[in-house]
């Protein structure tokens, strides 16, 4: 049997007879087999935009250098922000002019819109220049094949205030699942006060998050950024657990994405978001278990999650090292594996970073933060 090349089909339109070959001094006979190069399509799709646009170029061959059309289409009340390989912007964006090789697979390639009054984002990203999560159920491979280096959305790294407040009741709640809204609340006072200004909104497109919903604000704003997005319905469902998957995504916004040849877990083969949670394990932000699995559609208690936040961050202490002033819980007990993390994440300090380039806090302050 023919050895298989990627993006070439072996020619057996000779089948029985000889092509060419040579017979070496040991009586060996050496024949020559034949491929053929298999074309693939680019298209380029309106994406409720009206127009027709055609690469004269295509097809490609596996590997051929494709540069990116300018847009061709409109749309009435938007503006256009520039393609991604995913409809809903959650793919790889491109912009005109950009370049990438032809993978052994058709490309589509999606007009992203804006809406023109600036509150709000029509289909795609809203941005152009950043990976949304692929909602659960599709395909990202051609994310992993073909890789445009985005512009990540900028967080505070510098400033150690806290971004977990607790409840009324005086407990923070270590071990519960964190909900969708609670993570976008998170990130949203974790960003960078300039950068948030630029994509600060309080109109979304989310039927179940109403204007007087408490995480209304936090939620527009990331949507407004793609660093979040809702459901296939339309649904944002603020409420709902959020996975390992699903965090996973959006820490992996913040940052470039690493794009890896294998999975680092046998159960993210064929994952929607496999590409994301390749690229969180391999910076260190997320581990996963003994088994060599990572559980991606598991819920994420808040304690997991603050772990993960303060990855991110780079954000770290000692349990010798916590200021006796700190605020404490009474459900956060000092022996569990999570006090320091949890200990960085509620409390606002100033800081010196020592030699193993974790943390001595110095004073225990109360900024005067948007929560």
């Amino acid at each position: 049997m023919a050895r298989t090349y990627t993006g070439y089909t072996f020619d057996n339109s000779a089948a029985g007879t000889v092509l060419s070959g040579t017979i070496t001094e040991d009586g060996s006979l050496v024949l020559k087999v034949y491929y053929t190069a298999n074309p693939y399509t680019v298209s380029y799709n309106a994406n409720d935009g009206q127009g027709t646009l055609t690469d004269t170029e295509s097809p490609y061959i596996c590997d051929e250098t494709v540069t990116v059309l300018a847009n061709g289409f409109t749309r009435t009340g938007y503006n256009f922000t520039g393609w991604n390989t995913a409809a809903d912007g959650s793919g790889t964006a491109y912009a005109a002019g950009n370049t990438f090789n032809m993978p052994a697979a058709d490309v589509i390639l999606f007009a992203q819109w804006k809406s023109s009054n600036g509150d709000g984002s029509g289909s795609g990203s809203g941005s152009g220049t950043v990976v949304n999560p692929v909602p659960p159920g599709e395909d990202s491979d051609s994310s992993q094949t073909v890789i445009v280096d985005p512009i990540p959305p900028t967080l505070n790294k510098e400033e150690h205030f806290a971004y977990i407040i607790g409840y009324p009741e005086n407990v923070v709640r270590p071990e519960r699942f964190i909900t969708r809204e609670e993570v976008a609340t998170v990130f949203y006072r974790l960003l960078d006060e300039d950068y948030r200004a630029t994509i600060k909104t309080t109109v979304n497109d989310f039927p179940d998050v109403g204007m007087d919903r408490w995480s209304s604000k936090y939620i527009a704003t990331l949507a407004n950024g793609g660093i979040i997005v809702g459901y296939p319905d339309k649904s944002f469902r603020p409420h709902n657990s959020i996975t390992r998957a699903e965090v996973a995504t959006i820490a992996s916004k913040f940052d470039k994405l690493s794009i890896m040849d294998t999975n680092k877990f046998s159960d993210v083969s064929g994952h929607w978001a496999k590409g994301y949670i390749n690229s969180a394990v391999e910076k260190g932000w997320i581990n996963g278990y003994p088994d060599n699995i990572f559980k991606p559609d598991q819920y994420i208690t808040r304690a997991e999650f603050v772990t993960l936040v303060n990855n991110v961050l780079e954000r770290c202490v000692h349990r010798e090292d916590i200021l006796p002033e700190a605020k404490q819980f009474p459900d956060l007990e000092i022996e569990s594996w999570y006090y320091e993390a949890m200990q960085e994440a509620i409390n606002s300090h100033y800081y010196n970073r020592k030699a193993d380039t974790y943390e001595e806090w110095l004073q225990i302050y109360y900024p005067d933060l948007e929560m």
